[in-house]
């Protein structure tokens, strides 16, 4: 048995997984907050525009916040903001193409990132862990 916090473990990889994350990003000059990633898989990967409330409530972001980190994302020309026609109080969000070329770059960094950890474990070790992190996520779930 370990004497090591299971929550210790997980925020360790956690830790290294986000600098090593943050790296890349300065590496491949993405101007990419790795805090702001979420907002790019949660936004529809085919550039249709995104209600801003429904992005509040899956990121579960204020919407002061979630208007800042969109303004700063809006001027670097990621992403797009317009205001309803209809309802000037519903705005929409979506993904420029170059945010799209960025979320490639993104899930080039997750695949290294994957090989990296995985790199001295064996396929049925790979396939056990999935295995046992879904059960945990599982189990994690029936606590609340």
């Amino acid at each position: 048995m370990r004497n090591e916090c299971l929550i210790g473990y997980m925020r360790q990889i956690v830790s290294l997984t986000d600098q090593y994350i943050t790296k890349r990003l300065k590496e491949e000059d993405l101007s990419l907050s790795s805090a702001h990633i979420p907002l790019f898989y949660i936004l529809p990967q085919d550039g249709s525009p995104m209600l801003f409330n429904e992005i509040v409530e899956i990121w579960n972001k204020s919407k002061s916040t979630l208007s800042d980190i969109v303004t700063k994302y809006v001027e670097s020309g990621l992403v797009q903001r317009c205001e309803c026609a209809d309802d000037k109080r519903n705005v929409y969000v979506s993904m420029t193409p170059k945010a799209l070329q960025i979320l490639d770059d993104l899930g080039n960094i997750g695949q290294e990132i994957s090989g990296k950890l995985f790199e001295d474990l064996n396929e049925k070790d790979v396939e056990s862990f999935y295995i046992s992190v879904d059960k945990m996520l599982n189990n994690g779930r029936k606590m609340l």
